[in-house]
């Protein structure tokens, strides 16, 4: 990997002089979020009985 001789103050001031996303600058991410929280069937199907138990709380 090559060596470059940039100060942290040069990589900070480059790195920070960009406008935010929310100011009108450029968004960091331009794809949709995938949905969240992600169930598989076999999820759902394992957690069913102990939903439907009543169990969930302590006495």
């Amino acid at each position: 990997m090559p060596h470059h001789d940039v100060t942290r103050r040069e990589f900070v001031s480059g790195v920070s002089a960009a406008v935010p996303a929310v100011l009108g600058g450029q968004p960091v991410r331009t794809a949709k979020f995938p949905r969240w929280p992600a169930f598989r069937e076999a999820d759902e199907k394992a957690a069913l009985p102990v939903l439907r138990s009543g169990g969930l709380v302590a006495d």
